[in-house]
C-alpha cells in the first residue's frame, strides 16, 4: 500500500510540474532479510506550459480582476492541481459577494507542448439575507447569540462573515456546537 501511495505521490509531483503524461512504474526487490530494493521506472512525457486562460460567463469580475485571483502564470509549466485549488479559492471569493450557487467548471485542450484552460463560470443569483432566526436555545437569551453576528437582515450574503459569526458564537463559550443554515426562498 505504502509502494503504491508513493508512486500516486510522485505521478501528482510529476503532473504539477507540468508532466501531464508521466508513466511510472515499480518494482520492488527483497535485499537480505531485512531490506527491500525498489526501482521506480519514471517515463516523464512531454512538459506542457500554460499558454492561455480563457474565462467565460464571468459578469461581477472582469477577466483581468480574475486572472490576476487565479495567479496563473502563463508560458510556465501548467499545473493543473493549483489552477483548480485556486479555482476553489474563486469560487470561495463569489460566495462574499451573494452567489450562493456558483459553478466553476475548467477544461484543457492541448496544442503541442502547450495547454489552453478555458474556465466557464455560471455566477447565478445573486442572494441577499432575508431573515435571521435562532432556535434550539434553552437557557441563554437570543440577544447574547444576535450580538456576535457580524451581518444583519437586508445584507448581502456573505460566507466570510457568516463563517466568522458562528465562531465567534461557538468561541462565546455559551454552546459546545453552533450550526448555521440558509434556505434559498424565491421571491420572483
Amino acid at each position: 500500500k505504502k509502494l503504491n501511495r508513493d508512486k500516486i505521490s510522485l505521478e501528482r509531483y510529476y503532473k504539477s510540474k507540468g508532466f501531464l503524461e508521466v508513466e511510472i512504474t515499480e518494482e520492488f526487490v527483497l535485499d537480505a532479510e531485512k531490506y527491500v530494493k525498489i526501482n521506480f521506472s519514471i517515463n516523464e512525457g512531454n512538459l506542457y506550459k500554460l499558454k492561455a486562460l480563457e474565462l467565460y460567463g464571468n459578469k461581477l469580475f472582469s477577466d483581468k480582476e480574475i486572472l490576476t485571483m487565479l495567479n496563473a502564470t502563463i508560458n510556465q509549466y501548467y499545473n493543473p492541481s493549483r489552477i483548480r485549488k485556486e479555482l476553489l479559492l474563486l469560487k470561495k471569493i463569489y460566495k462574499t459577494y451573494g452567489k450562493l450557487n456558483i459553478a466553476i467548471m475548467d477544461e484543457r485542450n492541448i496544442e503541442g507542448d502547450y495547454v489552453i484552460v478555458r474556465i466557464n463560470i455560471s455566477e447565478g443569483r445573486t442572494y441577499h439575507i432575508q431573515n435571521i432566526y435562532v432556535t434550539g436555545l434553552e437557557t441563554v437569551k437570543e440577544k447574547y447569540v444576535l450580538r456576535e453576528l457580524l451581518f444583519s437582515s437586508g445584507e448581502l450574503y456573505n460566507l466570510e462573515k457568516i463563517d466568522e459569526s458562528r465562531n465567534r458564537i461557538f468561541n462565546s463559550g455559551l454552546f459546545s456546537s453552533v450550526e448555521m443554515i440558509h434556505s434559498i426562498i424565491n421571491n420572483e
